[in-house]
């Protein structure tokens, strides 16, 4: 087991082992020279089935390994620059593909000649898994009809999607950092929000009913549905709301309502009629 071309005084020897992130060596012939205990925690693997491997024949995913290969190969010949961070795919015994930060430098012997790399790399799997499905979940919400809100833990305005702008006539822009209580013109407006507030803070969701102001000062009844979002573990790391401008729908219930209060047996004829013209009620007569 070649042991000649990493750093071997104890105290380095002692952070390779206990390092919290991967630490691997890689010769200039493609073979692993050392690798700590992270990086065989990560593959699967025994440090004696990693060592003196050909990291791109075994560890890197078959769709890539070309290439990367080809890279690797310039960065030893100097024909290329070393990148000092990237991002790739590593391959792991029971072959799940997991995403490794990297962060690289080079070792060179006496006569300057590039003997190996050394990479210290992090498993951003799940980091990246989060990130494609927030934007995934993100172009959804950008496209439907219902206008949502996202606030950080502070309650302050991140993000609103198109339909918030057509509801309220406001932008991102004008919003953002604000809290959501601005668009809330309740008489009760303090304790209204001192009650999401406190539901929040539960981990429950919040329903109700409130006036609010659109931009240009008209004013409509919302319907608000207010709830934490929740990380793997049950962690509220932001909340979210979604608004419905029910004034229309408020009307024709109470057009229902009064309709519901004419006596059947009126013997003159009887027709209630909505906003829309649409027939609500009609009487025997």
């Amino acid at each position: 087991m070649k042991k000649t071309n990493a750093p071997t005084d104890n105290l380095a020897e002692k952070y390779f082992n206990i390092a919290e992130v991967i630490l691997v060596v890689i010769n200039a012939d493609q073979t692993v020279d050392r690798i700590n205990q992270k990086g065989c925690k990560v593959l699967g693997y025994k440090e004696k089935d990693i060592v003196d491997k050909n990291w791109f024949d075994n560890f890197i995913p078959e769709a890539l390994r070309k290439d990367v290969k080809a890279v690797f190969d310039k960065l030893i010949n100097e024909k290329i620059k070393p990148v000092e961070y990237y991002e790739n795919t590593v391959l792991t015994k029971n072959g799940e593909e997991k995403i490794i930060a990297w962060h690289n430098t080079i070792l060179k012997d006496e006569k300057g000649k590039i003997v190996c790399t050394i990479s210290s790399g992090e498993d951003i799997t799940e980091q990246k898994n989060t990130e494609d499905e927030l934007k995934l979940r993100s172009e959804i919400t950008e496209q439907v009809k219902v206008s949502v809100l996202t606030t950080g833990l502070d309650f302050k305005i991140n993000w609103v999607n198109q339909a918030f702008n057509a509801l309220y006539g406001y932008s991102l822009d004008e919003v953002i950092g604000k809290t959501p209580d601005f668009l809330n013109i309740e008489p009760l407006s303090d304790e209204i929000q001192s009650d999401i507030y406190q539901t929040m803070f539960s981990g429950e969701a919040w329903m109700g009913e409130i006036m609010n102001r659109r931009k240009d000062g008209t004013t409509f009844l919302c319907e608000l549905d207010i709830f934490p979002l929740k990380d793997k573990n049950g962690n509220i790391f932001a909340y979210a709301g979604h608004q419905h401008d029910i004034t229309e729908r408020k009307q024709i219930e109470e057009e229902i309502l009064s309709v519901s209060n004419i006596p059947a047996e009126n013997p003159n004829p009887v027709i209630r009629i909505s906003s829309d013209k649409t027939i609500l009620y009609a009487n025997d007569s």
